[in-house]
């Protein structure tokens, strides 16, 4: 989870500098349930507002396809790019249990 920590964050800092460990955690977790995939591809990145990068991955996790919009931002102190947001409502399904066959 540290490695996977080290990439959220803001202009500012890495998220995991500015939350509480169980609370880093629990969001780690939720990202990783969403954004679990077997095969991914990422388009093109466009400029955003504000110098901020857009990326948009097409994620498959077995039948299903998504794609997830995420948005980074560089810290002008330190030259490193954060995602400082991911749109995890196209993954939802990513997290869901497959419903057991009927019989």
């Amino acid at each position: 989870m540290d490695q996977m920590s080290a990439v959220w964050g803001n202009a500012e800092s890495p998220t995991r500098d500015r939350v509480e460990r169980q609370e880093l955690e629990r969001r780690l977790l939720i990202m990783t349930c969403h954004l679990k995939h077997d095969e991914s591809r990422l388009a093109p990145a466009q400029m955003g507002e504000a110098g901020r990068m857009l990326l948009r991955a097409d994620l498959k996790q077995g039948m299903k396809e998504v794609t997830v919009p995420f948005t980074l931002v560089k810290n002008p102190r330190t030259e490193m790019w954060f995602v400082e947001d991911v749109d995890l409502r196209p993954a939802r399904e990513f997290c869901t249990r497959p419903s057991a066959p009927r019989s």
